[in-house]
């Protein structure tokens, strides 16, 4: 299934630090996010460096974080952001987010997590993965399926 991903770049309000605006994103702003319905994966991803290359000029813009939101599909993102828990989310964003540029995009996958290589095998395979618990892999600190651990340990 191919989900429907929006990509933000985040610059803070003037008069909050770097580090205040990441408490803020993080600890206030984040939670509020779980309660968007359709919403079905929310990434984080505070900046903490900048680097320039010397071979391509630089945008120019002072970014302090990157959200990903991901959707099932554009009725999901649609219902999503006509939601009143988003407007709660966007109205909360606005007094901490001084400019925001946001893109749709198209995820094209170059080099696959063993995870997701395992669950197209088995989608391939027709085979149906219990849903137990979830747990948390140590390489990658997201919840994983536990159904998935003898999969992601043969590829």
């Amino acid at each position: 299934m191919d989900m429907i991903k929006s990509i933000s770049l985040l610059s803070r309000r003037e008069g909050l630090s770097h580090d205040q605006f990441v408490h803020e994103w993080m600890h206030v702003h984040a939670p509020l996010a779980r309660a968007v319905p359709g919403l079905r994966r929310y990434v984080l991803s505070p900046v903490s460096a900048q680097p320039g290359r010397p071979d391509v000029p630089a945008h120019g813009i002072a970014i302090d974080g990157v959200a990903e939101l991901w959707y099932d599909d554009a009725a999901g993102m649609a219902a999503a952001l006509s939601s009143p828990e988003m407007k709660v989310l966007r109205d909360h964003g606005a007094t901490m987010i001084g400019r925001v540029t946001t893109c749709i995009t198209e995820e094209v996958e170059v080099i696959a997590l063993a995870l997701d290589v395992a669950w197209r095998a088995a989608e391939q395979n027709h085979r149906s993965l219990p849903r137990p618990r979830a747990f948390t892999c140590t390489k990658h600190p997201r919840p994983v399926h536990r159904g998935l651990r003898r999969e992601v340990a043969r590829h």
